[in-house]
Formats: structure tokens, C-alpha cells, sequence
């Protein structure tokens, strides 16, 4: 987990899915736990959702059995596990409510989710705040999220730079739009660029995408077109008409250099 979160050591999912494949082989549930939810969600490791409840499943019943004992590590996974296998909202609130009350982050911000998905937007923000208060990043990101969609563009940029400098990508892209389009702090395209690049260099599609075409303008149309290239790759579809684009006038200026230095 250390290397998961980047507790004490510089975060790297590849790592800790390493050791929680490890841990796997020695019975331990949460590494069990761990690794199905990694491969679940592809964080770190090809998605492969078969083998994905197969390991969840594995792991429940070492998870609930110490859950009942109080571990509110245990307590917060088992809600997810209910989520997961058993599509059980109800029975996943109920432990993930046992977790909070001992101040678990992970848990309360699973909370607010809960009630988003539910539409009851009061109580999903108030677990939201509550968690990105003490810190917990995914939390930022989503407060900044509900707060951009009820138009407090000022509040929410608070919630995404605190995330952003933090290393969050999904943040990171936030804030960069909002700089470029003026939305609760000056328009600054110096800003939205550093930050496009800053979530554009942990793989955010999006992100790669927003930063290829400011290269573009800038005339930068190999960097632009490498941008789009990644962002295709990673599944935004959306960059695609735009590569293919870029592709034939790097191709078609290649080629008129080449004749040149033929004719010299």
C-alpha cells in the first residue's frame, strides 16, 4: 500500500501490484483485496474483470471476518466488495459508516459516492468535504467537481489546485481548463498549459489531447501530433481526426525537405 499511495516512498501502482500478487500466494485478504481491485479498475495492471472477482471474492471472507472485529480497513473494503459483487448499496453504507466513525478517509469519501449515485447531492458533498478536508485527494477532486457543476467556478478551483499539487492527473486537467477558459480564477494560457502538461505527463487522454492542440497553435506540430498519437492510444477517440491530420502535414513537410536537400 505504501507504494500504492505513496506513503513514505514515491508513489508507483506498478510496484505495489507487484507485491499485492506477492501477498496473494501467502493467503493474506487484503492482498487478495488489493490486487483484485487494481485489476478490477486497471490501476497499474491490465484489466482482466474475471480474474478480477475472483480474487474479491477470495479475499471476503478473511476481510469481513476482521471487519467484524473492527478494522476499519477491513470494514471500508468489505462496502467495496458489496458494491462490487453483490451490487449491494445498502449493506456497503452500512460498513463503510462503521469505517468513518473511526475518521477513515477512503471510506467516508466512498460514502459521498454513494449518495452521489443516489442523487442525494447534500449529503454526497457533505462526505465529500468532510474527507477533503482531512486531505484525502480523490475526495478534492470530487468536491471540485460538484462545486464546478453548481457554478461555484471559485470554490472549485480551490478544491482542484490543492488536488493538482498533490499529483492528482484528473485535477491537474480541472484546473488547466479552468485557466484557459477564465472560470473562477483570471484566464491565464501560461497556467493551462503547465497544468494540460503536468496531467498530460501521467497519460491523461484528455489532457494530452487539450495540450496537442495548443502545440499545434504554436506551431510545434510534431510534439502536437505525438500528443494526439498518446491521447488516441489511451482511448479518446476524440483525438483521432486530428492526428491523422497532423500526421500528412509532418509527412508532406518531411517529403519537401527531402526534394530539397535532393536538389542542393
Amino acid at each position: 500500500m505504501m507504494y500504492h499511495y505513496g506513503n513514505g516512498v514515491p508513489k508507483d501502482v506498478k510496484e505495489a501490484v507487484k507485491w499485492y500478487k506477492k501477498s496473494c500466494s501467502k493467503g493474506n485478504p487484503f492482498g487478495k483485496y488489493y490486487y483484485g481491485f487494481c485489476m478490477y479498475y486497471g490501476d497499474g495492471v491490465k484489466i482482466e474483470k474475471t480474474q478480477a472477482l475472483s480474487y474479491l471474492r477470495s479475499a471476503f471472507s478473511g476481510l469481513l471476518s476482521l471487519a467484524k472485529k473492527g478494522d476499519k480497513y477491513a470494514q471500508n473494503s468489505v462496502g467495496i466488495c458489496y458494491e462490487i459483487l453483490h451490487k449491494d448499496r445498502k449493506e456497503a453504507k452500512k460498513w463503510y459508516k462503521k469505517a468513518e466513525t473511526t475518521g477513515h478517509k477512503a471510506a467516508q469519501f466512498n460514502l459521498g459516492l454513494i449518495y452521489e449515485k443516489q442523487h442525494k447531492l447534500d449529503k454526497a458533498m457533505h462526505w465529500f468535504k468532510v474527507s477533503a478536508e482531512s486531505g484525502y485527494v480523490d475526495s478534492q477532486v470530487a468536491l471540485g467537481n460538484m462545486l464546478r457543476d453548481q457554478a461555484d467556478f471559485k470554490a472549485s478551483v480551490f478544491w482542484f489546485t490543492k488536488a493538482a499539487l498533490s499529483g492528482n492527473p484528473e485535477a491537474q486537467f480541472r484546473l488547466a481548463t479552468s485557466y484557459e477558459n477564465g472560470k473562477g480564477v483570471a484566464k491565464d494560457p501560461d497556467h493551462a498549459k503547465y497544468w494540460f502538461e503536468q496531467a498530460a505527463n501521467q497519460g491523461h487522454a484528455k489532457a494530452l489531447f487539450r495540450l496537442g492542440n495548443i502545440l499545434e497553435s504554436e506551431g510545434e506540430l510534431e510534439k502536437a501530433m505525438s500528443c494526439h498519437e498518446k491521447s488516441l492510444k489511451q482511448g479518446n477517440s476524440e483525438a483521432s481526426e486530428s492526428y491523422e491530420r497532423l500526421k500528412n502535414q509532418v509527412s508532406a513537410k518531411e517529403s519537401c525537405v527531402n526534394v530539397v536537400d535532393m536538389l542542393q
